[in-house]
């Protein structure tokens, strides 16, 4: 049965955020760096959304396919500050 939730689950929960964060830990952010290089799809100038933040977006989208792509960048970008913090 298809979700037609424009929103995450619940409203804002942390531990989305922290889901997404998890990512960033799990896939380490040289390891996927790495990969974009090998395969010649690196980031070529400096954005607000670099190629391996896009990555992470592309899991988070496949995560929470019944939410919003908004919502769910917006997780992404709280998670991965939360990460940096840790």
């Amino acid at each position: 049965m298809p979700s037609h939730s424009k929103h995450l689950p619940n409203g804002n929960r942390i531990t989305d955020e922290l889901a997404m964060g998890l990512l960033a830990k799990t896939y380490p952010t040289e390891k996927v760096k790495s990969i974009l290089q090998k395969q010649g799809r690196a980031s070529q100038r400096d954005r607000e959304l670099p190629a391996h933040l896009m990555v992470y977006f592309v899991m988070g989208l496949g995560l929470w396919m019944g939410a919003s792509c908004r919502e769910v960048l917006r997780c992404l970008l709280v998670g991965v500050q939360l990460a940096a913090r840790a």
